[in-house]
């Protein structure tokens, strides 16, 4: 009889699985039955093998029902998976937990891949307004945080208990997805903070491509840019306007989108140089001369520019000056086919514009290195060539010195960064 009541209650008050699936059902789950029969079984004198080997699945049962209804799945764990007896892990009730503890396994991965995709900051993207006075339009942009809190703490709980279950975070995929969802935690707080300088910092410390791609880290950039150019133009701070502008684009966000084209609209971008002439020594612009053949060649590049303009000791030359030795004076690279005397220790430098201003590169200046004196003199000699550089000089036509006397000792071709 106290056998058999050991037995009965065995087979009650146990965790169960509906009859047509889903969670596993606890409202029945309990001990106290089980434990006033065993209690009522070890308090009689005469016990056999079976009473013992009763007795022990009895105890072991206990302790697996008080760990599920305590949820104590990490616990429970490892209980089942450092049993060696296996009387114990035959037990059809313990059997039945094992296989309950995999399917909550399961559960948590896939809560946490749920929480991933819920719960995050949402763009809207209104609707068109037109702006008459150019015919233009933009589209307004706002950010619906209702459900943010709500997804932090979801997300919080999901990373909690996959850190509860042994082994879960090294099965395959739940490693990179955990990784994952602890960065979008850090970034929705951040973005429930309005913190967005913070924001800003995590958004530019990742590195991982898959983490680079998802869409929630893609909309929080998106959205840190939309403060950011918000920011800047109220301030019409246009390094700030630069930069967000640019990032902006590599976001992915519409010229037309209200904080851009609202940038958009206050930005100056003058030109810039890429490649500029060599800088100077303090005050002393650096000396350049010409190749081996004779020829001087100055090569900027130039970002922005409508129109460049090579100038000399300040005057604009002319294209094809001096029987076409100068060339390319409205283009990044200026050459000079041939040196004349008149051109030692005169200063070069190209000036680039666009609507928004006028940029001028680094000057140089140009050093007749090596010249001999008797190719001075020959040059003297010979006939004036046409020369109209446009630079104020029509008094020096007895400085030409012809390329073929002319012997220089410090060839050079500048195309000089910055």
């Amino acid at each position: 009889m106290l056998e058999a009541a050991v037995r009965t209650s065995l087979d009650a008050h146990r965790s169960k699985r509906p009859t047509g699936g889903g969670a596993w059902d606890h409202s029945e789950l309990s001990v106290d039955a089980l434990q006033e029969a065993m209690v009522a079984l070890r308090g009689f004198p005469l016990h056999g093998a079976s009473t013992a080997s009763l007795l022990k699945v009895g105890e072991f049962v206990v302790r697996v029902r008080k760990l599920l209804a305590a949820s104590a799945w990490g616990e429970l764990c490892s209980v089942l998976a450092t049993t060696a007896d296996s009387e114990l892990m035959q037990n059809d009730e313990v059997r039945a937990a094992g296989i309950e503890v995999e399917e909550m396994r399961q559960q948590v991965v896939a809560h946490l891949s749920g929480a991933i995709e819920l719960g995050r900051s949402l763009k809207i993207v209104g609707k068109k307004v037109n702006v008459f006075v150019d015919k233009s339009y933009f589209l307004p942009i706002t950010w619906d945080h209702s459900g943010i809190a709500d997804g932090i703490v979801k997300l919080r709980a999901a990373v909690g208990s996959v850190g509860a279950f042994p082994g879960v975070a090294e099965r395959e995929g739940v490693g990179p997805m955990l990784e994952l969802a602890s960065l979008l935690l850090k970034l929705r707080q951040m973005i429930d903070k309005e913190d967005w300088a913070a924001l800003g910092a995590a958004l530019d410390a990742i590195v991982l491509p898959s983490h680079l791609t998802h869409d929630e880290v893609k909309m929080a950039r998106q959205e840190y840019l939309t403060n950011e150019l918000e920011r800047a133009t109220k301030k019409l701070d246009q390094r700030a306007l630069k930069l967000g502008l640019a990032m902006a684009t590599s976001a992915g966000m519409l010229p037309v989108e209200k904080p851009v084209y609202q940038a958009l609209g206050v930005f100056i971008d003058p030109p810039e140089f890429i490649i500029n002439l060599p800088k100077p020594m303090g005050s002393v612009p650096i000396e350049v001369g010409p190749d081996a053949g004779g020829q001087l060649e100055l090569t900027v590049k130039v970002r922005g520019a409508t129109s460049v303009q090579w100038m000399k000791n300040g005057i604009a030359l002319k294209e094809g000056a001096d029987g076409g030795r100068v060339l390319g004076v409205a283009t990044p690279t200026l050459t000079f086919t041939r040196m004349l005397g008149r051109d030692e220790n005169q200063k070069l430098q190209c000036v680039a514009k666009n609507k928004f201003g006028i940029i001028k590169s680094n000057e140089v200046a140009i050093r007749l290195k090596g010249a001999s004196v008797a190719a001075a003199m020959a040059a003297e000699a010979e006939p004036a060539a046409e020369k109209d550089e446009g630079d104020g000089s029509d008094d020096d036509e007895d400085d030409d010195i012809p390329k073929r006397r002319v012997s220089l000792v410090v060839p050079m071709h500048v195309t000089a960064t910055i």
